[in-house]
């Protein structure tokens, strides 16, 4: 027998790539277990139910342990609704939205369902927050303070008025600036109108005894003739309905803006001057969640396509 041979019929180079495909074998086995961890369970695109990836290939829950001592897994179904609907009836086909895209949250606005809690630094702080709240950070001398200047839209209309710096105070990067549109519905009700009032005094009528006096609305019979009927009364006025003005913070990334000088103001390509007040809003005054701060981001992300129609049209 040759060197290396274990039979006649068996050599270590063979065994060796017999190893080896069994190990390439098992790689590929095991990668593919491994992506369907992510993102999965997968669902049909043109009825939309679930795929049953079968007991070979099932996957295993993948999870996380979060600083804060809590878990995470990626096996969580988005159960929202979408507006949109199949241009095609086969899988992989494209889809259109049915509404507002931007406001759906739909094509280039769509936004992931994140946690909805407070993204936070290693000490356990509250990683984004306004300055207001942060005396120890300023704005740089030879940088521009946005604060105060307006806010420009794609439309060159003024939209809104910065009102403070949203700071990441984990790494020293303005992300937001919050702003304030000029007009925030905070009708208040109007004062009900004055009514006048009938005279209470009555001198006596008829029969009636003197120092006495007939009942509001009444009248003694007179001669025979039938009771007066009573005074018509105006209807009381309905109060004006009261419009609810936006809560929380109104925020708008700082990576979609531009600062100037000459004319000193704060510029974005995104969005109209009318789609601000659209904007997805923060539940507090001085904090954001990774929820909001998706959908706040997407909207902005999603103006560059949906804000104006000649945005979808082809170049040429």
């Amino acid at each position: 027998m040759e060197t290396g041979a274990i039979t006649n019929e068996i050599d270590v180079a063979q065994l060796v790539l017999y190893a080896f495909w069994v190990f390439f074998a098992g790689l590929i086995f095991y990668l593919r277990m491994e992506d369907r961890r992510e993102g999965y369970p997968l669902e049909s695109e043109v009825t939309g139910e679930p795929i049953d990836p079968g007991a070979i290939y099932g996957p295993s829950l993948k999870v996380f342990k979060l600083p804060d001592g809590s878990t995470l897994d990626t096996m969580r179904p988005d159960t929202r609704p979408l507006a949109l609907k199949p241009m095609e009836v086969f899988s992989g086909g494209a889809s259109e939205p049915t509404g507002d895209p931007m406001i759906d949250g739909v094509g280039a606005a769509a936004w992931v369902e994140r946690r909805d809690v407070v993204d936070r630094t290693g000490e356990g702080e509250p990683r984004i927050v306004p300055m207001r709240l942060l005396p120890d950070y300023s704005v740089a001398e030879q940088d521009i303070d946005p604060r105060g200047l307006p806010v420009i839209a794609c439309d060159g209309k003024v939209a809104a008025t910065v009102k403070d710096i949203w700071l990441d105070r984990g790494e020293c990067f303005i992300r937001y600036l919050e702003l304030e549109l000029p007009q925030e519905k905070q009708a208040a009700p109007s004062p009900a109108p004055a009514v006048a009032e009938a005279p209470t005094a009555q001198a006596p009528v008829g029969d009636a005894p003197t120092g006495e006096v007939a009942p509001m609305g009444e009248s003694a019979p007179m001669g025979g003739d039938a009771p007066a009927a009573p005074a018509p009364t105006a209807p009381a006025p309905q109060p004006a309905p009261v419009v609810q003005a936006p809560t929380g913070a109104l925020l708008m990334p700082m990576t979609m803006v531009r600062l100037s000088s000459r004319p000193a103001q704060v510029k974005t390509g995104s969005i109209r001057s009318d789609q601000f007040a659209d904007v997805p809003r923060t539940k507090s005054l001085d904090q954001i969640t990774l929820l909001e701060e998706e959908k706040v981001m997407a909207y902005f992300t999603g103006g560059y396509l949906y804000a104006e129609p000649e945005r979808q049209e082809p170049l040429i």
